[in-house]
Order: C-alpha cells, then structure tokens, then sequence
C-alpha cells in the first residue's frame, strides 16, 4: 500500500513552488500563486490504483490550478471540500461551491481559481477506464455536476469517502474504487452532455445505451432477459435496442 506525499513545509522556500508543479503535474495540472512572488503553502496525499487512476487530497493557500497538459489521456475531476473557489472553461467563470464536483478531459485549458486556502479532492482517471462502452469517443465541456439525483449523490458520497481514507485505504479498497467510480462519473457525464445545447447526436446515443448495458448486466441471472424485457425497463423501443447495440458491437 504505496502512499505518497507532498509538504511545503518540509522543504526551502526557493524550492516549493518548484517541487508543487512538479507533484501536480502528474494530475495534468499546472499551477500559479494567487499573487506574484507569494510563497506556496501546499500539501498532498496521494494513491493511484492499480490501472492508473490518480487520487490526491489538497491542501493549500489560493491559488490557479490550470488542467493544461496531457491532452486526450483522460478526465480530471475536482471536489471542492473546503474554501471558495471559480471555474473557468472558456466562457465566463462560476463559482464553485463547497461539494460541488468540477470535470473536465483532461488538456482543455480548464482554469479553477482557488480563491481562499482550499481542502480538494483532486482526481485523473485514465480514458481506459471511462471509454469501454462509448458509442463515440466522449468529447465534453469542462464543468460542473450540480443538483441532487441519485447517482450524483452517491458519486459526490464516494469522493467525500475516498478524501477522508485516502490514506489508509487499501489496495483492495482501490481496486474496489476504480471500478465503481468509473461507472458513477460516466453516468453523470453523459447525463451532463445531453443536458448541454448542441449536444453532438453520438453522445445522445451513447447514454441510453450506458443505461441498457447497466440493465442487462444487473439482470444476467434472470432465464428469462430478453431484449423485449430490456426495452420494457428502459422506456425504449426494442427496435432502438437493437439499433443502439448493434451500432455499438461495430465499434
């Protein structure tokens, strides 16, 4: 059970603002002081699973985290757990409240302005472990998961879990977490794309067709599943079943 870690204080001051990059630019951050000159006051703990998904919990002064680099590897997602903070993806920033989950894919040039000292659940998972079931490549705006629906409720749950453990949570903990997770951040992903105008008509598809997968895997112990069953639970027609999982096999 590797645990890393990260202190400003245990380090020279000429050398912190150095060796922060550094520890952040393996979540595809880089970062700036909210003020020229200031001193970074900074730390982190930090697990990565087995398959590469990277979990740090932050402690810092404010400052701007930008998710510049390493564009198309993945997704970020941040929890803001304590302090204030904004987002800025390209049009004009929000607030982001204490709880809420910011994402992004990771390279957009994301900007989350740190306004106050701030505790974060900063988190990068790999493609790999969101893309399996996608129709189409996943291509989103950075932004925010709001409001209360079940599955949001239980991802923001689980991230809350993950910042408190972090650092006695096991290797079979993680394991646990990478494939769980995956599968909540997809949800709400895709229930953000096709929430957003001018949503692209592949990430239309691609959620009904998460839900129908999620259907059949939760009911492979029933004789008698069938697509006409499927479709029944799901609202669909079996024609659009058959459609959405015949278009996804040829993917």
């Amino acid at each position: 059970m590797l645990v890393s870690t990260f202190s400003s204080d245990a380090v020279s001051i000429a050398d912190r603002e150095r060796l922060w990059n550094e520890e952040l630019r393996r979540f595809g951050v880089t970062t700036r002081p909210a003020s020229e000159g200031a001193p970074v006051f900074a730390s982190l703990v930090c697990r990565v699973s087995g398959a590469g998904m990277r979990f740090g919990r932050v402690a810092t002064c404010a400052q701007e985290l930008c998710f510049a680099l390493d564009r198309g590897a993945g997704f970020w997602f941040l929890r803001l757990l304590e302090g204030q903070a904004s987002l800025a993806g390209g049009e004009a920033p929000v607030d982001l409240h204490e709880g809420q989950i910011a994402y992004g894919m990771l390279g957009d040039r994301t900007r989350v302005n740190l306004r106050s000292d701030c505790r974060v659940l900063l988190i990068r998972a790999p493609e790999i472990l969101l893309s399996p079931r996608l129709l189409v490549p996943l291509s989103l705006k950075s932004g925010r998961l709001v409001g209360k629906s079940g599955s949001r409720h239980i991802l923001a749950s689980m991230l809350t879990a993950v910042a408190e453990k972090i650092a006695t949570l096991s290797d079979d903990d993680l394991g646990a977490l990478e494939l769980a997770l995956p599968e909540f951040m997809l949800v709400n992903l895709l229930d953000s794309v096709e929430k957003a105008d001018g949503a692209e008509s592949g990430a239309r598809l691609t959620a009904p067709l998460l839900r129908v997968c999620q259907a059949i895997e939760a009911n492979l112990a029933d004789p008698d599943l069938d697509l006409a069953k499927v479709a029944a639970q799901q609202g669909v027609s079996e024609r659009s079943d058959r459609k959405s999982t015949r278009l996804n096999s040829s993917h």
